[in-house]
Parts: structure tokens; sequence; C-alpha cells
């Protein structure tokens, strides 16, 4: 599930993305975020083409450190979009239907998420049109992630099939972005950055 590698050098990749994802939990203590930085951060996707190309939109729900993007499900649903949140069962991720009342009718996970009742919530079939924002820990202007450490997303990204890829967005706060980060080769890298400064794409030079 974790896709460690073997070895001297997976070992010492481990010890750099243990180290990383402590100082960034201890940072996003002292800088988790302003309401005013949320705002933006929601506002550069809502005026950019990546959203207005998106037929479904598959996001997470808010958690401890993570920008809250929960209030770009009454857009979505507004304009016509499909929204889906992750559900964890064991190792594998799938996303299912919410709504505008996702507060009432999703339910906590085990790791403290919300997530979407699958007794009740339709499960969504990911396709081109699909914009997956992705949160995470770290990431590099080049597209490298740094999750949690339960290799979800990257699970999930991986198995799509070729025809069947969106485009995939990590969604953080600017300080969490650097040149380079600690990653295997399993981990998968985004295709856009999204922060409260703006949309950035990969193959693009980065922000001074």
């Amino acid at each position: 599930m974790d896709g460690k590698p073997d070895g001297e050098s997976g070992r010492d990749t481990l010890q750099e993305k243990k180290k990383l994802r402590s100082q960034i939990k201890e940072l996003l203590r002292q800088n988790p975020g302003t309401e005013q930085d949320n705002r933006s951060l929601i506002s550069h996707l809502l005026t950019s083409s990546y959203w207005g190309k998106a037929e479904q939109v598959f996001l997470f729900l808010p958690h401890i450190g993570e920008p809250d993007i929960s209030g770009l499900i009454a857009i979505a649903m507004a304009e016509g979009k499909t929204v889906a949140a992750p559900h964890c069962h064991e190792e594998t991720m799938f996303f299912h239907e919410v709504f505008s009342d996702w507060i009432d009718t999703t339910i906590p996970s085990s790791f403290g998420i919300q997530e979407p009742d699958t007794a009740s919530a339709p499960l969504v079939t990911i396709s081109p049109t699909t914009l997956l924002l992705v949160p995470g820990r770290a990431f590099s202007w080049d597209g490298k992630r740094l999750g949690r450490g339960k290799s979800y997303y990257d699970t999930f990204i991986a198995s799509i099939p070729d025809g069947q890829k969106p485009m995939v967005m990590g969604v953080c706060w600017s300080w969490q972005v650097f040149e380079d980060i600690p990653t295997w080769e399993l981990d998968q890298p985004m295709q856009a950055l999204l922060t409260e400064k703006g949309i950035h794409k990969v193959n693009q030079t980065p922000p001074a």
C-alpha cells in the first residue's frame, strides 16, 4: 500500500519524509491559514479555466491543517457539476457523490475526516472532465507531493486508466510548496498547484 522501495535509499527517503511531515505539522500549528487566505484560494480556482472546463469536481472535505474548500460544493452544484468526496475502505479510495447538505449526510472516518455515507451516496466514476483536488503536507514546484503517509491518493491516481485521466491539482498554502521534496517512484505527480496566491502549472517557471 505504501509503495516504499527496499534498500538503504528507500530507508533514507522514508526518514526524510517523516522529518518533513513533522516539520510541516508544527508549522501548520503556527500558520494554519486565515479566512482571507481560504477565500483567495477558492477565488483563484473559480476564475480559472480548470474550473470552467470541469464537469465533475472530486474534492476533499475539511480536515485540520488543510484549506477548507467545502464552499465549492454548492457553487459546483449550482453550475451543474457533479461533486464527489473520498471514502477509504481498507487500502482503497473511492469517490462518492456529495451535496450541499454534506455536513448532515457524511459520517466520520477512523481518521477523523468526514466521508460520504456509502449506503446512500452514489459512487462516481472519474473521467477526463474531472477536476481532482488533492490535499498534501508538502508539494514541489515541479509537481511532487508529500501526503500523510497512507498512499491513498497515490494508489487511486495510479489506478486510473490512461483514457480516463483527470486534471490533478494539489491544494495547499503557498508556504507548503518547496523547490524539492523527498519522493518515491510510485508517488503520483500533480499537474497544477492551487494556493492562496494563485494557480501554478507545474511546467511553468516557479513564481519569484
